[in-house]
């Protein structure tokens, strides 16, 4: 029997002794009546409760599923904690380490901003610098690439290459032996001229730039245009042999753009865009600006030594700068690196780079000027490709990363 019928119950058994026989009718209809509201509010409260318990036990989903979330991050912190106590332990091991493995060779050190994880391997400037690692160890050289976790370990080097793009760094004097070098290759507008007084020698990726500079600061400057990898961009896969490495691959796409969206919509895809300009586009984050273009074609990033097969089979390659980079006369590696596949290119910056590349680029100020250089890649793209393969022996000669890697050794021995 529950509560309820309980109540009513004992409420008869008062009313008829009370009352007596005579009103038991009427007060059978009260207490049904009472009852019924009884009971009702009996079933509010159990629903009450029930939401309130329902409620609680999502709750509690919830806290279980952040704690698991909080126990996963906390997992992760205490992996990388570990992570950077054992990395700390072998800085210590570093500098012996490094002379037993050179055997008498001179130590380079190049600081990429890279971090040191499998994510390293997207990055441009990791596969740079192991690539400028490779021509000055054919100099005979003993180089290591440290990603920016490591750029405070000490490896006795003779030589430390910064290569400066979000990241500063500051040289250890106490090795009295190493030549320090800042090579500003990006974000020039972060580098302050404090900085670069702490170094031995400022190399810019820009002419303009080491004039301004060499005015202010107290150390030598000079400009050290980013040299390219010929064996690896050229106009032929190397697969081809020598004998064939400068004759051109056949195009088969009207216009590339090699480069990830940075969160905005660049120039360059948002002109094809709105113009009804066929383009594809190799890189991250374009998908989501673009969700329903209709004139550009989206491809997962291409490792870097796939770069020069997209160009190698591109009829015509777009390229932009970092507005700092453009105003300040900073050339970026796509510029010369398409060049060396012997590739036309629309790109800006022809006040900037003009007098440096001119042969086989079309240059371009603002949106009319890009739709004119489109229309002329296309009427003239045969006159464009012949300068640009004329003009091969010349680039090789002053930006191949052989001929920078000769210079770098020599520089040592000075």
């Amino acid at each position: 029997m529950d509560k309820a019928e309980r109540r009513i119950r004992d409420a008869k058994r008062a009313a008829k002794a009370i009352l007596g026989e005579k009103n038991t009718k009427r007060v059978k209809q009260v207490l049904r009546v009472e009852g019924s509201r009884a009971e009702q509010k009996i079933l509010r409260q159990e629903k009450q409760l029930a939401d309130r318990t329902g409620k609680l036990e999502s709750r509690i989903t919830v806290l279980e599923s952040q704690m698991k979330k909080n126990g996963a991050e906390m997992k992760k912190i205490r992996e990388e904690v570990q992570r950077e106590f054992r990395r700390r332990d072998l800085w210590a091991q570093r500098k012996a380490e490094v002379r037993h493995l050179a055997r008498g060779r001179r130590v380079c050190v190049i600081k990429c901003p890279a971090p040191d994880s499998p994510a390293r391997e997207r990055w441009g400037d990791w596969n740079y610098c192991m690539m400028l690692k490779r021509n000055l160890e054919r100099e005979g050289l003993y180089v290591i690439v440290d990603c920016y976790e490591d750029w405070y370990c000490d490896s006795g080097a003779e030589l430390v290459i910064v290569m400066r793009g979000l990241y500063g760094y500051r040289p250890d004097r106490r090795n009295e032996n190493c030549r320090y070098i800042l090579w500003i290759v990006s974000h020039p507008d972060q580098v302050t001229d404090e900085e670069c007084a702490l170094y031995d020698q400022v190399w810019v990726d820009s002419v303009s730039a080491r004039d301004v500079l060499a005015e202010r600061l107290p150390v030598p400057v000079r400009t050290e245009i980013v040299p390219v990898d010929t064996e690896l961009f050229c106009p032929a896969s190397p697969a081809r042999g020598e004998k064939d490495k400068d004759k051109p691959d056949e195009p088969f796409y009207p216009r590339v753009f090699v480069g990830n969206a940075r969160g905005i919509r660049r120039n360059v895809t948002e002109w094809c865009e709105r113009n009804d300009i066929t383009l594809h586009v190799w890189g991250t984050g374009w998908d989501r600006l673009y969700p329903d273009s209709r004139n550009l074609i989206f491809h997962d990033p291409a490792p870097y030594d796939q770069v020069p097969e997209i160009y190698r089979h591109a009829k015509v390659i777009l390229n932009d700068h970092y507005e700092d980079m453009l105003a300040m006369g900073y050339v970026n590696n796509r510029l010369p690196e398409v060049l060396a596949c012997g590739q036309p290119i629309v790109s800006d910056g022809g006040r900037q780079f003009g007098a440096l590349f001119s042969a086989g680029v079309l240059y371009y100020e603002d949106e009319k000027s890009f739709l004119e250089c489109i229309r002329r890649a296309e009427t003239e793209y045969d006159a464009l490709r012949q300068d640009a393969l004329a003009a091969l022996p010349a680039l090789r000669e002053k930006l191949a990363a052989s001929v920078w890697a000769r210079r770098v050794r020599e520089m040592l021995e000075k």
